[in-house]
């Protein structure tokens, strides 16, 4: 009987000993004696650090002034321009972009002003881009040297006037060839490229020498030497990522005018791009017509965005398609934690020139076909609506619906 008390008691302490230890050593964790665990508070905080960051990223193509529409925007009886109204049905969705981009397709370099072949734009226009709500305007086109390096270093003097900043050029070598805008704490680099065209020595854009003096002043590559130029432009993505920026965005001008399919040279950038370069969303221009949206690896790809505003559409060039353009529309999001770049989302909204006959005077604005196209004020002026809704419904394969 005594052994077994005995060995009760001894077992009744083994139980207990772990209990005491507990509580010697402070027991259960208190709400404010964690022991090591984190609060509801700092659990919290913490998701609030860790919670990625949500951006909308939006780009337009090609903003081309022909003469037709400068001469509409001179303001009546003043030596002064005004380009606002061409974008005032869309102005509400590039301000609501966290980051706008557009392709600026003309020069400013003052007078003479030219609307084709040669384009040289009011530097009024730029107030009109500012104010529309643009962040970042990409010069590396084909007409960026129509006023030689009047115009390559003139454009850029005016942009900085207006506080807009840019890539495609650069006042001298020692600038990088990448602007990055910071948003929303996240470092955005954009590299714009346009193509040469062949000439015997030096470089030619739009068949036009460009000075020795500016060559290296502009991005621009040379489909002759492919691989040489994509391996360049990969070194400018590294450039640009060791500068610090999050995330890389490439807008190139390539391709070939009036044509809906990508030739085999987009084709092979992107697929360099995506892949060896790693950079995060492609925007091209230049075929002034759409081409499709692709994605390579998750990665959106815009071919062609194709024209944001310009003189060309059926009654001009007896083509339909240059009347349409694209707003892409791209929703990624950051993780600050391990530094990666997600797409969420990536489509775009079409948009169609209107040009009518407004107090006797030509009118250009560019109406977004969304889902109040009926409603817009100037459809209902002009009557226009089914005109518009067939750009719609002829846009709506380029973006998968």
């Amino acid at each position: 009987m005594y052994r077994k008390r005995k060995l009760f008691e001894t077992m009744v302490v083994l139980f207990l000993l772990p209990l005491l230890f507990t509580a010697c050593v402070g027991g259960a964790p208190h709400a404010d004696d964690s022991g090591g665990k984190k609060s509801t508070s700092d659990l919290t905080d913490a998701k609030k650090i860790e919670a990625p960051i949500e951006l909308d990223i939006l780009c337009v193509g090609d903003i081309m002034v022909h003469t037709p529409q400068f001469k509409a925007q001179q303001v009546a009886g003043e030596d002064r321009y005004d380009f606002t109204n061409n974008y005032k049905y869309v102005k509400p969705y590039i301000e609501k972009a966290d980051f706008a981009i557009c392709n600026l397709e003309t020069t400013f370099a003052g007078k003479p002003y030219y609307g084709y072949p040669i384009f040289a734009a009011p530097d009024e226009l730029a107030d009109a881009i500012k104010d529309t709500g643009f962040d970042l305007v990409s010069t590396a086109n084909n007409h960026m040297n129509d006023r030689g390096g009047k115009g390559i270093i003139g454009t850029q003097n005016v942009l900085k006037g207006r506080g807009l900043p840019y890539t495609g050029s650069r006042m001298s070598q020692d600038e990088p060839r990448y602007y990055i805008n910071e948003v929303k704490g996240v470092k955005i680099a954009t590299i714009s490229f346009t193509y040469e065209t062949p000439t015997s020595s030096g470089i030619a854009i739009n068949g036009i020498p460009v000075a020795s003096e500016y060559e290296n002043l502009i991005n621009s590559f040379s489909y002759s030497d492919l691989d040489a130029e994509l391996e360049n432009m990969n070194e400018i993505v590294k450039e640009a990522r060791s500068a610090g920026a999050n995330m890389v965005i490439m807008f190139l001008h390539w391709g070939e005018e009036y044509q809906a399919e990508p030739n085999t040279y987009q084709v092979k950038m992107a697929e360099y791009l995506v892949k060896k370069a790693k950079v995060d969303i492609v925007f091209g221009s230049h075929p002034h017509v759409m081409q499709k949206l692709d994605f390579i690896d998750g990665v959106p790809v815009y071919y062609s965005l194709g024209n944001f505003i310009s003189n060309q559409r059926i009654e001009t060039l007896g083509d339909p398609m240059t009347e349409i353009g694209l707003m892409a529309e791209v929703k990624v999001s950051y993780s600050k934690q391990d530094g990666k770049v997600t797409v969420k989302e990536a489509t775009a909204m079409p948009t169609w020139v209107e040009r009518y006959i407004n107090a006797g005077k030509l009118t250009y604005e560019i109406i977004p076909l969304d889902g109040d196209l009926q409603n817009n004020p100037t459809i209902l002026k002009t009557g226009n609506l089914q005109r518009a809704k067939t750009a719609l419904a002829r846009a709506l394969p380029y973006i998968g619906q």
